[in-house]
Formats: C-alpha cells, sequence, structure tokens
C-alpha cells in the first residue's frame, strides 16, 4: 500500500535525514492516515489477515509520527486532543505488540505448519509470509522508538518540546516486546528446522508420497484414496528412488525458507 510504504520513507528521514522534511509531505500523509481503515474494509477479502494486521500497525505509527511531526503548528486550541490522539497511538502500538507476542506464544504452530505423523516440520506460504511481515513491522517499530530516541537528546527547551516524545523507560519497554516478538519467530524456526532435519524424516516424506503414512504431512492427504494412488505410484519405474529426490527437494525450499527467517534481524539503532 502507497501510505505504508509512505510512512516507511517518513521514519527512514525522520531519523537521518531530519531536516530534508518537507511540512507539505507530513501534512498530505496526515491526511490520508483516516483513509485506511475504510481502505482496509474495502479490499478485506484481498488481502491476508497478516497484511490487515501489519497495515494497522502502520496506521498507529503513522499517527504518533505525524502528530509529533506537526507538533510546532499545534494551537493551544487543539494541543490537548492531539496529546491524546499521540498517546492512543501509542498505545495501539503497545497493544499490537502484545497481541502479536500472544498469538506467537500460544499459537504459533496452530496454523501455517506443515506437520508430519503429528510433528511441526516445515512452514507453509502462510508462515513464511506471516513471519517475514511481521519481522518488517517490528523493524519499523524499532526505527520510530529510535527517532524519539534521538529526538530526545536534541530536543529544545522550549516550553512543552518534550510532549510528543516517550519516556526512555517507554521505549525501553517497547523495545523489549519487539524483542520477544522476534525471538519467538526465530525459535519457531530453529524448531521447525531442526525437526524437519530429524532423522527418519526424510524417509517419512517418501512414505507420505505413497499414502503409507496415516495422517502423514497435511498438506498430501490421507486414508484410502490416497493409500491407493500410492500404489499406483509404486508400480512406476524408479518410483522410490524419484520420490526420494523430489522430498529431498522439497525438505532444502522449506529449509532455505527457515534460513531466511532466521537470516532476518531487527536493527537496533543506537
Amino acid at each position: 500500500m502507497k501510505t505504508c510504504n509512505a510512512i516507511a520513507d517518513l521514519l527512514h528521514e525522520e531519523y537521518y535525514e531530519p531536516p530534508s522534511i518537507k511540512q507539505d509531505d507530513i501534512e498530505e500523509l496526515a491526511s490520508t492516515l483516516d483513509d485506511i481503515p475504510q481502505l482496509l474494509k474495502t479490499a478485506h477479502d484481498e488481502l491476508t489477515e497478516t497484511e490487515i494486521n501489519n497495515c494497522n500497525l502502520q496506521l498507529h505509527l503513522g499517527k504518533a509520527l505525524t502528530l509529533r511531526l506537526l507538533q510546532p503548528a499545534t494551537t493551544p486550541n487543539t494541543a490537548d486532543s492531539t496529546k491524546v490522539n499521540f498517546d492512543n497511538a501509542i498505545k495501539s502500538i503497545q497493544d499490537w505488540l502484545k497481541d502479536t507476542l500472544k498469538k506467537l506464544t500460544n499459537h504459533f504452530f496452530n496454523h501455517g505448519v506443515i506437520h508430519l505423523a503429528g510433528t511441526p516440520i516445515a512452514p507453509s506460504w502462510k508462515y513464511l509470509h506471516s513471519a517475514f511481515s511481521t519481522l518488517e513491522s517490528l523493524q519499523a517499530i524499532s526505527l520510530f522508538l529510535a527517532g524519539q530516541a534521538k529526538a530526545s537528546k536534541t530536543r529544545s527547551k522550549a516550553k512543552n518540546s518534550s510532549t510528543f516524545l516517550l519516556p526512555a523507560e517507554q521505549r525501553k519497554t517497547i523495545q523489549a516486546l519487539v524483542e520477544q516478538i522476534e525471538r519467538s519467530i526465530h525459535d519457531s524456526a530453529r524448531k521447525l528446522k531442526d525437526n524437519l532435519n530429524a532423522s527418519g524424516v526424510l524417509g517419512q516424506l517418501v512414505d507420505s508420497v505413497f499414502g503409507r503414512v496415516a495422517g502423514g504431512a497435511e498438506s498430501e492427504g490421507s486414508g484410502d484414496a490416497s493409500e491407493a494412488f500410492g500404489k499406483e505410484l509404486e508400480k512406476l519405474p524408479d518410483a522410490e528412488t524419484v520420490a526420494e529426490g523430489f522430498c529431498a527437494e522439497v525438505r532444502e525450499g522449506w529449509e532455505e525458507g527457515l534460513e531466511g527467517v532466521l537470516s532476518v534481524g531487527v536493527k537496533r539503532w543506537k
């Protein structure tokens, strides 16, 4: 979504090139944020649950960021309501982090994971999509916190100059949630990778191709039809060798996906 990209660009500019930020760009972005809920509602059937959740997170980040950057233009008549909106955006970011951590802690292997004989062994596209997208959102939050910390160090002595800057302890609390979620995602990827490379898994995958595993890989199906199809496959020349080679390639692809998740770390700025 174009607005989400604009938020990411503004986060980057705020930290690295504050003088280059144009007031008109901030105002334009701020004016589009309230349209996001309706856009998400309209495109609901075209988006994944992960995309919707992450767009909502970007909305809260965008509000907090633009409210802080537009602070100099705040009048006495609007200062109180603007501060309330800022605090609400920060609370929504924290709530998003807490909800995400809870889901990952309690339900990570309940969806988006391929099981073999009851054991989670591999990521589906939903798992990888969720993991990479969530890590991307965590990076945006970390950059927002870095911008807050930098602004706190360089803030002016003017009255109310720190109104839209988070206390160090609150930044620390939010960053801790970011790190817990990152760790949870990486831990799940390591667990899947260990299970995927466990002794006998390749043989079980081959067996599931031929329908020889009751309750095998979820994506392969099971039951009489699967077993009958497997028996027909066994009659083909070099069936076992071909199936083993195929399963080895599939397992390698799963492993590469998990290694990709493990290679993505959330950057911390000082």
